[in-house]
């Protein structure tokens, strides 16, 4: 019961991908409850089974004088040793859940090159519904020209593929008469149309977008960005060369901006953007900039496709954010997960510090008043007693920050924008730790100071 409670709670925290949740199926399993189970009954006996071996042969003049000290050394140890695991473990799950949470804030909060504010994005393919080439160029001129039409809309724009979807195009260029760079030719491609660039937010830097001049008919033509112009051309204007793209000729006529393609994780890579009006594609994702709240027209961009054909399916309407955001879906999943058990692991290891200091407190009762009866004031016995629990907790960091070295090393591909061993994580993780094993340690130091001197000596 508990076990299903805490599934739906975790399911609760799972990010969503924009206005759908994701998608993860979680179903009772027989053999895993029942793997569960003999692991459960097992960890049982294999830890119940020293106390219960040691409860067959009491120390009979400690038992009745309630002194725990010829055995204390020997119990508390081994309950010591195991809340250090504790402490150990979760040190190492608050160190991943640490810099997983790291690489998501710097994953979100890396600039790439797009403004993806105020823009609705919408996927749909006209050739579906047995529109021929010419009927879908014409489609998606109508379309244009009603979404133009539309109060509070700044641009409207197409590519080939939603941005930041994963979906890419990648071919060969070569600039004839420079050889070809080290890294090769590669060169990612995307046909745009309309009012692209302004739409999703990618400056010209040099030369021009694509406009009405560019047809089918016309010298084929290409913007690329920076980072290829770099690449390509080193020191040389690109403007107005002609490259081999992809195996066709094109003429470069202007220079945007660097921005992320495919991911918000990946590289800045090196784009080439061709005319959708000589490169036309079927499926075509369309790109409405607007003044303000993008979320309304989100329903008129599906009411205008409507009105133009009732019969023809709008998918992935979303906002640019949106699409942001499920980018990220990856690294939020995992962020989440790792918060969850981290913040569990420190939960249980409070508990155990708990559970163990208030065991060693009940076993040095005797103790606690006669250093009570000498002088020893709360304060003092205070300090003591959260002294033994710091101890355990420091022990428990020690076993644990190799181990969080070694792991956060294997998980190092997952993580964006900071180092596996980072120290400012680490700190945070041990501190936050540290303080949890100091109130775990306080409430029984609090007790142990209100012990009567008197009422712990009666046995003498």
């Amino acid at each position: 019961m508990v076990s299903g409670w805490c599934v739906n709670l975790l399911l609760r925290f799972l990010p969503a991908e924009g206005n759908r949740p994701v998608a993860v199926h979680v179903a009772a399993d027989v053999r895993l409850m029942g793997f569960t189970l003999l692991v459960s009954i097992g960890a049982a006996l294999l830890f119940g089974l020293a106390p219960a071996l040691r409860a067959t042969s009491p120390e009979l003049a400690g038992a009745l004088k309630n002194d725990g000290s010829a055995t204390r050394s020997r119990r508390f140890g081994l309950k010591s040793a195991l809340a250090m695991v504790q402490v150990a473990l979760s040190l190492l799950l608050l160190v991943g859940a640490g810099l997983f949470l790291r690489s998501l804030r710097n994953a979100t909060a890396i600039a790439i090159g797009l403004k993806t504010e105020n823009v609705v994005l919408a996927t749909m393919n006209p050739r579906l519904s047995g529109y021929t080439p010419e009927q879908t160029a014409a489609f998606y001129s109508l379309l244009e020209t009603e979404l133009r039409g539309k109060a509070g809309v700044r641009a409207v724009g197409f590519s080939e593929a939603p941005w930041l979807s994963g979906a890419f195009n990648q071919v060969g260029m070569q600039v004839p008469g420079r050889p070809d760079p080290p890294g090769g030719r590669s060169i990612l491609v995307a046909g745009v149309g309309g009012d692209f660039f302004d739409a999703v937010g990618i400056r010209i830097l040099r030369g021009r977008g694509f406009g009405l001049q560019d047809t089918a008919g016309s010298v084929k033509v290409a913007v690329i960005s920076q980072l290829a112009v770099r690449y390509f051309f080193g020191e040389q204007e690109p403007v107005g060369k002609t490259v081999r793209m992809g195996g066709q000729l094109v003429e470069i006529i202007g220079v945007a901006a660097d921005s992320k393609y495919r991911s918000v994780r990946e590289d800045m890579p090196r784009v080439g953007y061709l005319s959708q009006a000589q490169s036309p594609a079927a499926e075509r994702t369309v790109y409405v900039r607007t003044a303000g709240n993008p979320v309304p027209m989100m329903a008129a961009v599906r009411s205008t496709v409507r009105g133009l054909d009732r019969s023809l399916p709008v998918y992935d309407v979303k906002t640019f954010a949106e699409q942001k955001s499920e980018s990220l879906v990856r690294e939020r999943l995992i962020a989440t997960l790792t918060g969850f058990f981290g913040a569990l692991a420190v939960l249980l290891a409070a508990m155990g510090l708990y559970g163990v200091m208030s065991y060693g407190v009940g076993q040095r009762t005797r103790e606690i008043g006669i250093r009570m009866s000498l002088g020893a004031d709360r304060g003092t016995v205070v300090r003591m007693v959260l002294r033994d629990c710091f101890a355990m907790v420091a022990a428990g960091i020690a076993i644990g920050l190799p181990l969080s070295a070694w792991l956060s090393r294997l998980v190092e591909s997952e993580l964006f924008g900071v180092r596996p061993n980072d120290p400012a994580t680490v700190a945070g993780a041990t501190l936050l730790l540290a303080g949890m094993g100091v109130l775990a340690g306080y409430v029984p130091a609090r007790r142990a100071s209100r012990v009567d001197p008197m009422r712990a000596l009666r046995y003498e």
